[in-house]
């Protein structure tokens, strides 16, 4: 292959975004697994006697003035030593998991428990008075044994389970039941019967309670009563007097009007509208509070909606009591629960993974919330996701394949090994390796949506569970999502990037065990130079060779214990014929992907984990390209060390020691068809690689010298968007049609061209380059972008 020719094909495998693999034949439809130990019959569960318990501590935004409720969860088995003692962050509120130990609960205990917890989840994620009546219906029949997902959610007090809040929170306005005690608590010594639409209910069941109004149709959470009854004088804003009722009923438009503002009259004019008259005008009223939402409390754009404290007073008898006793606090708490739950079966199920790839990966220490964010896509919509942990692992999957082909394939050219990787390192292959490990069930490829989460012990009106499980790869699922195969290969990375978090050489011998355990046939080599012959024609190095070498030794702070390495690493293709060793191209393969991974950890490093998802993709795209090392290149004046004997090359360099061009600024500036060739980015490559060998494959010393070149490199402040997110959030703030692109290349030099319809107006930007298709595409995006901007101001 021409030196071009194989120069375009390696510029190529290392710029070019892999296409999409979306017609290789994968199945897109993918089973989405459950915990099993989630997994159960309430029958069988119901008479287990003895359960795991684990406190559920919220701390962060709750009413001080009211004793913290905590959340006991019970289940059938231990959920493993990462469950001991485990916190994560959701929404501002600090949410921590702590074993409890073993409890002993009994039949009925677990009946009355699964009752209150079916009744208050359904009646705060539906807030609909049908669903929630059906959901509640069966809940007095007796325990099923179909297969559902089993487990309790039992609110506690200083540690203990508050029994008296789960026994009499039954579900009054569904139950046609007419037991007496659900209207008045064994705890109350002086009863004092309210009138309600369901009949007499003391007032310690009313202190807090939920009820509905069928009038609104709402759910209110009573907090108590206050001074305040039909009769009342109410009090206007310009000082004068009148009774509630003649005030509605001769000021009715006014107050469609809000032209009086006034206190305590919403009530009233609830039932005035209807046409219902009171009957029991001296009963205190309600003081409610709307329910709080249950929402998706990881969603990147999560916001926790404050207490309604403007609620509207509500007259008993026109409420149907839902739930007594259960306080606004429990109810607050509550509404955090499916998002816990849906944390807790995620965390499980990276435990599972963990499990499943082997006693060798068990042996390393990494948590499963870290496995959880590599699982985690764009898709999931949360302030996390797998792009950094993606960004690194992809980096090291390209160095160890790089290390072990350039190892083992001693006689093979810089060109063959890069198609020998690219066949490794490709999306296609991933998915494959990640379907043959039965890995694909485990990612989180949607949003989390609370409407669609599982209520633990509801059944349909048959008696059956409301979903169907089914086994697959001994594994329980409920559904399947449609899931790409590039999704799947950067989940991959994205596993292999969870290892390296462990740090240091710990964390590298995870990431090669996990690529190992994947089937992958690679091996990790120590010592490279000890296994490589170089191929010389003389024993000597000419004298002018000789100073070369020092002084660039000088400039790197790096001495070479075999200078020979570093004349390879000089030589061009065209100086093969003339001069004493093997020409550069296998370096420069192998110091490609030894720079692209140092580089990226030291991003890595400096700003993981508090950098958004996709900085550590941007600042690793600004800094590891052929335009930031050929600028790196000319700055150092290492194109006057180059070994060549081709004319155009001597033409080129003359015209570069003659331009008067400043290359003293940084180098992650550099755009496409700036004039720079690529052999003076090569340059940097193979002398990476060169030092990486005679260090005996040390990458410090490898950072250590080539950061001199490389600096300053770019950081979170000084590195320019990308061009092509910028381009296509602006169509999207503006409503136009995404961007278009088409590329084409000849001869090395690439043809990039970007178009957006504005109002039936094509506007396109044309731009040329010989860099790699991405990057001359991000030239011509840059200039659109500009085009549209300059649009809107005229």
């Amino acid at each position: 292959m021409a030196p071009a020719a194989a120069d375009a094909q390696e510029e190529d495998a290392r710029c070019e975004d892999e296409p999409s693999t979306s017609g290789d034949g994968y199945q897109h439809d993918q089973p989405v697994y459950f915990p099993e130990e989630l997994v159960g019959d309430w029958l069988s569960f119901s008479r287990l006697g003895l359960y795991y318990s684990y406190t559920i501590l919220l701390r962060g935004c709750f009413d001080k003035a009211t004793a913290p409720t905590d959340i006991i969860l019970a289940v059938r088995c231990d959920l493993g030593p990462e469950f001991i003692c485990n916190s994560f962050d959701m929404g501002g509120v600090q949410v921590t998991i702590q074993y409890a130990g073993i409890i002993h609960l009994n039949e009925q205990q677990v009946n009355f428990a699964r009752r209150f917890q079916t009744t208050i989840l359904s009646l705060l994620i539906s807030k609909d008075h049908l669903e929630v009546s059906d959901a509640i219906k069966g809940l007095h029949d007796e325990l099923q044994a179909s297969v559902g997902v089993v487990y309790l959610l039992l609110p506690s007090i200083s540690g203990k389970i508050d029994w008296c809040k789960i026994k009499f929170s039954s579900s009054p306005a569904y139950d046609e039941a007419t037991d007496k005690n659900v209207r008045h608590s064994h705890a109350c010594e002086d009863a004092h019967l309210v009138q309600t639409k369901d009949g007499l209910f003391c007032t310690c069941m009313l202190q807090n309670c939920v009820v509905y109004t069928p009038q609104d149709k709402i759910f209110h959470s009573v907090t108590g009563f206050v001074d305040l009854d039909a009769n009342n004088i109410w009090h206007l804003e310009d000082g004068s007097t009148i009774s509630s009722r003649k005030y509605l009923k001769t000021r009715y438009s006014f107050f469609l009007s809000w032209k009086f503002r006034f206190i305590h009259v919403c009530s009233y004019f609830v039932c005035f509208i209807h046409g219902l008259n009171l009957t029991c005008e001296t009963q205190r009223l309600l003081a409610p509070s709307e329910l709080l939402p249950v929402q998706n409390c990881f969603h990147k754009s999560y916001k926790r909606e404050p207490r309604d404290t403007n609620a509207v007073e509500l007259p008993p008898e026109l409420c149907k009591v839902v739930m007594a006793p259960v306080s606004a606090n429990t109810l607050c708490i509550f509404t955090f629960v499916p998002s816990i739950m849906y944390r807790i079966q995620c965390l499980l199920l990276s435990v599972k993974l963990k499990i499943q790839l082997g006693p060798t990966m068990q042996q390393f220490n990494i948590k499963a919330l870290k496995i959880m964010e590599a699982l985690t896509t764009k898709a999931c919509q949360e302030a996390f996701s797998l792009e950094s942990l993606e960004t690194l692992g992809d980096s090291f999957l390209k160095y160890v394949t790089s290390q072990h082909l350039f190892s083992k394939h001693m006689d093979l050219r810089e060109d063959v090994l890069t198609d020998r990787r690219i066949s490794l390192v490709s999306n296609t292959n991933l998915c494959q390796l990640a379907c043959s490990r039965k890995l694909v069930g485990y990612i989180r490829g949607e949003e989390f949506k609370t409407k669609c989460w599982i209520i633990p012990g509801l059944y349909d009106k048959r008696g059956n569970s409301n979903f169907s499980f089914q086994c697959t790869n001994n594994m329980y699922s409920l559904k399947k999502i449609s899931i790409t195969s590039d999704t799947i290969a950067d989940t991959v990375e994205a596993l292999i990037g969870a290892c390296l978090s462990l740090g240091g050489e710990h964390g590298e011998l995870a990431a090669f065990h996990f690529i190992k355990s994947l089937g992958m046939d690679i091996e990790l080599h120590i010592g490279m130079n000890d296994e490589r012959k170089l191929i010389t024609k003389s024993g000597n190095i000419e004298e002018s060779i000789n100073a070369r070498c020092s002084d660039l030794e000088a400039m790197l702070g790096y001495v070479f214990n075999d200078r020979l390495l570093l004349v390879e690493a000089l030589a061009h293709g065209s100086y093969k014929t003339v001069g004493t060793t093997a020409c550069n191209q296998r370096l420069e393969f192998l110091g490609d992907s030894i720079l692209d991974y140092i580089i990226t950890v030291h991003f890595f490093k400096l700003y993981y984990p508090d950098c958004t998802p996709g900085l550590l993709t941007d600042l690793r795209r600004a800094s590891v390209n052929n335009h930031c090392y050929a600028h790196a290149s000319v700055k150092n004046g290492l194109h006057k060390y180059i070994l060549y004997s081709d004319k155009q090359m001597v033409k080129t360099i003359n015209d570069l020691e003659n331009s008067g061009r400043s290359f003293s600024g940084p180098s992650h500036g550099i755009e496409p068809g700036s004039g720079l060739p690529k052999y003076l980015a090569d340059l940097i490559e193979s002398i990476a690689g060169a030092i990486y060998l005679d260090s005996r494959c040390n990458k410090e010393e490898v950072w250590r010298a080539m950061k001199r070149l490389l600096e300053p490199l770019p950081t979170a402040d000084t590195m320019e968007c990308d061009p092509l997110t910028e381009l296509k959030e602006l169509c999207e703030q503006r409503s136009y049609l995404p961007p278009l692109y088409s590329t084409t290349r000849k001869d090395g030099v690439t043809t990039a061209v970007a178009e957006v319809q504005v109002a039936g107006t094509q506007h396109y930007a044309i731009r040329t380059g010989i860099g790699c298709n991405k990057d001359v595409t991000r030239v011509a995006a840059k200039a659109l972008l500009q085009d549209l901007k300059a649009l809107t101001l005229s």
